[in-house]
């Protein structure tokens, strides 16, 4: 059948002949159903082709299948890789529409999206959105999070999700504490810089270049 050899395609890494079987369904009499498409998602994606796994979801959309959860997931994680906040919050928002259940991954990409689209109010807003799901937030969530203020005057809420973090069961990390020290070192906040990396001491985080460098310049500009 035709999902069978698309399927067959994905696990072999042939994203163009997953396609390209995608498209002689659609201009046969052989209906395209969410299992075609998850599986041409699928090959597209694992080869790292999220313009095409895109593509194809705008075509899911026209056509009108019954979009799953692992639908929506390949399509946030394709934005979160081409960089498209806007589009991701759309996807997010369908899924949510749905009445499908929203998990972490597709949350974290979404944070992803739009943290490093320097868009710190749709990644705040994203987080709260997972609280009231009560969906876990994980180290990634809110290293994430932090990073998202590092470009803006925000900087003190930076500090108020490390302390979230801090009361949570997740354990900050290196990338979390550079965050942070960035975000301080932004705005010239050497002192709040400072007592960031005495707290790594503290719970045994080993500061890396990136954090002395940040610190440095904290201090220099303060």
């Amino acid at each position: 059948t035709f999902n069978a050899a698309i399927s067959a395609c994905g696990k072999g890494a042939q994203w163009q002949q997953a396609l390209s079987l995608l498209g002689i369904m659609q201009n046969t009499r052989s209906v395209p159903d969410i299992i075609s498409y998850n599986a041409s998602i699928c090959a597209a994606g694992k080869c790292e082709q999220w313009q095409h796994v895109l593509s194809v979801l705008l075509v899911m959309e026209d056509d009108e299948p019954r979009l799953d959860a692992s639908t929506y997931g390949a399509a946030i994680s394709a934005c979160d890789k081409l960089q498209q906040w806007q589009q991701t919050l759309c996807f997010l928002e369908a899924w949510q529409s749905r009445d499908l259940v929203s998990d972490a991954i597709a949350y974290n990409a979404a944070i992803s999206t739009c943290a490093q689209s320097e868009r710190w109010q749709p990644t705040l807003c994203l987080f709260k959105s997972m609280q009231r799901e009560d969906v876990v937030p994980s180290v990634i969530t809110y290293s994430a999070v932090v990073s998202s203020f590092k470009n803006g005057e925000e900087w003190q809420l930076s500090q108020l999700i490390l302390e979230l973090m801090r009361s949570s069961d997740a354990t900050p990390n290196i990338i979390t504490y550079n965050a942070g020290v960035s975000a301080c070192e932004k705005h010239t906040h050497w002192q709040h810089a400072v007592c960031l990396l005495e707290m790594m001491r503290q719970y045994d985080s080993v500061p890396n270049v990136i954090t002395y460098n940040a610190m440095i310049s904290a201090l220099g500009k303060g």
